[in-house]
């Protein structure tokens, strides 16, 4: 084809793009080593876009394994701490428990001058006790009665006793007898004393109703640490 059809070929072409909208000229074709080269920045910038995703998913990963591993830790901590906080009150618990009993021990109406002054107080003349005793909140009498009239002085006795706020109205007598006479039976022998045993229960007062009763014994000491305690709040 010769250099003049080619030119109105060209031409032809041209007015029918211009016809359509297009542009008269049709864009360069960019070589292909450009074209290349633009592929292979693009698909770098993609493996270098995926590898950073990759890091950082990787390292949220690992955060969230050590968040999660600090989580499941919790609940354990917090079982061991309830399980010492159980111990430490318990333990609180058994020194109170104990300092308490310590306390009204050493205030106790049951030992000391406090029982004493009261029993010195109730015995009958003519009546004596020999032994006192006391088991929990029990205490044991045992003593002798002479004549005149020993049973009576016995009976005072108890009654004395059940009519006390130390002490609890149910005395049971265990023991009132008069031994029998030794000696020749043909003889006659003087009366021997009557032998006595008495049980009562100690009552039950709380410290606030302790100390007057310890003032009216003269149980001075008793009554002053038992003022400090319930002072201090030991006692109650």
């Amino acid at each position: 084809m010769s250099l003049a059809a080619l030119d109105r070929a060209h031409d032809l072409l041209r007015q029918r793009r211009l016809e359509r909208g297009l542009p008269a000229e049709l864009p360069a074709v960019q070589p292909p080593q450009r074209l290349l080269q633009q592929g292979a920045a693009i698909g770098a910038a993609l493996v270098a876009l995926v590898v950073l995703a990759g890091v950082g998913i990787g390292q949220r990963s690992r955060q969230l394994a050590a968040e999660r591993a600090r989580l499941s830790a919790i609940p354990a901590q917090v079982q061991a701490l309830e399980t010492q906080v159980r111990a430490e009150l318990a333990r609180l618990r058994r020194q109170d428990e104990a300092n308490t009993g310590l306390a009204r021990g050493l205030v106790a109406l049951s030992s000391g001058s406090a029982l004493l002054s009261q029993l010195a107080q109730l015995t009958p003349q003519g009546v004596q006790i020999t032994e006192a005793t006391v088991n929990a909140q029990t205490l044991s009498l045992k003593g002798r009665a002479d004549d005149p009239a020993p049973f009576e002085r016995v009976n005072a006795l108890s009654l004395l006793l059940a009519d006390r706020p130390m002490f609890r109205p149910d005395v049971r007598v265990i023991k009132l007898a008069r031994p029998a006479p030794s000696g020749d039976p043909g003889v006659s022998a003087p009366l021997q004393p009557v032998d006595w045993q008495l049980q009562v229960s100690l009552a039950s007062l709380t410290p606030a109703q302790q100390l007057p009763l310890l003032r009216r014994l003269g149980a001075d000491g008793m009554a002053v640490r038992l003022q400090d305690l319930l002072r201090t709040g030991v006692l109650r």
